[in-house]
């Protein structure tokens, strides 16, 4: 019968203990990584849903209510003073002019031209129709705006001198929906006919 005889070093140099710790760096490495990456997607979720969800439905929550008021039967006047009704404002297609936020009585004169719109204003030239509800999860009840524009010929009507034009009001309707955050902010337009 043969022996084997097996012969153990003496002295162990820790190899394999510095290669276990090298790795596990790494890994810890890549779970922060993860994590990090992870958390900015959640944040990157919620503030989606904060703008596309509440407050875009929000601001259509608002156009809905405006396009509610100019189909009852009487409507106006149009001359800013009811809250939220007024005439053609010359910039009104630009859309910084709604966005304005810091907005006060110097840009919205009594007369002459407006250079921003004053969201936060209850009556006047810059006011604002406040919703009496708000969508669950706003930081704010939503508004809106009616402008009434020029009247538009009805198609096929009459251009004959002495002959009574035949024509059609139309108007535009600006809302503001806020979202969960005060800072999230969604402004939509439509023009309506009537």
């Amino acid at each position: 019968m043969m022996k084997t005889h097996i012969s153990l070093p003496t002295r162990q140099s820790g190899a394999v203990l510095l290669v276990a710790l090298i790795f596990l760096i790494i890994l810890t490495l890549l779970g922060i990584s993860n994590m990090q990456s992870g958390l900015m997607e959640e944040k990157m979720a919620g503030a989606f849903r904060d703008r596309n969800a509440l407050a875009f439905e929000s601001a259509e929550l608002a156009l809905r209510e405006g396009e509610k008021y100019l189909n009852s039967v009487a409507v106006g006047p149009f001359n800013d003073t009811v809250a939220g009704l007024h005439n053609n404002f010359e910039n009104g297609g630009d859309p910084n002019f709604w966005r304005s936020v810091t907005a006060s009585a110097t840009t919205c004169p009594a007369s002459g031209t407006v250079t921003a719109f004053n969201w936060s204003a209850t009556s006047g030239r810059c006011s604002s129709v406040l919703l009496t509800r708000k969508l669950t999860g706003t930081a704010a009840p939503s508004r809106y705006v009616i402008e009434e524009l020029a009247d538009v010929p009805k198609p096929g009507a009459s251009q004959k001198a002495g002959v009574a034009k035949d024509s059609t009001k139309v108007y535009r309707i600006t809302a503001r929906g806020v979202g969960a955050q005060a800072s999230t902010v969604v402004i939509l337009q439509t023009t309506f006919k009537r």
